[in-house]
């Protein structure tokens, strides 16, 4: 039987199965497994008390993987409290918040969470005011891994700014316009 021949109904279940699947894997791309070797962090202002709050992001399974490889992690496995306790301690080791000027901003370490395939690390700020702009320094896991990109939303303003730090970048700047 040709193609030009098939007409409807001249085909059996069988056949007309056989024949879709063929046609769908003969179109079918073959998936790819990949790594997520990304991290996702944002700056947020609450202007009434004044607090900077600070969610850094990763993906659980890369996290795990490349953290425990270099020996930040105990064991690989986030969800253990004391390996959520180890990632937080790293994630405030590695990133910097300063004001234009220098001067530090000092964050408090909230603590982390599991969110879905994430985890979440809280740092916040109590400051006055928030300041003309930030020098900051996004850091995770680009030693260990030179294909880790680490994104960074300021979300201060009206206006987001987005930052992606990646092989031996180091401090990146926005000046914010309040």
């Amino acid at each position: 039987m040709t193609f030009k021949n098939i007409s409807a109904g001249a085909l059996s279940r069988r056949q007309f199965a056989a024949l879709s699947f063929a046609l769908i894997g003969a179109n079918a791309v073959p998936a790819a497994a990949h790594r997520e070797r990304l991290t996702f962090s944002e700056i947020e202002w609450e202007d009434n008390p004044g607090f900077l709050y600070v969610t850094h992001s990763f993906h659980v399974h890369e996290a795990e993987r490349t953290l425990y490889k270099a020996g930040v992690l105990s064991k690989p496995d986030l969800y253990s409290l004391k390996s959520r306790a180890e990632l937080a301690l790293y994630a405030a080791e590695n990133f910097t918040l300063k004001t234009m000027d220098g001067t530090p901003i000092t964050l408090e370490l909230l603590g982390a969470e599991i969110v879905g395939r994430d985890c979440q690390v809280y740092q916040q700020a109590d400051i006055d005011a928030l300041p003309d702009g930030f020098a900051i320094d996004c850091r995770f896991m680009r030693e260990f891994d030179h294909g880790q990109i680490n994104n960074v939303d300021v979300k201060v303003t009206d206006r987001v700014q987005s930052l992606s730090f990646r092989g031996d970048d180091g401090v990146k700047t926005v000046q914010l316009s309040t």
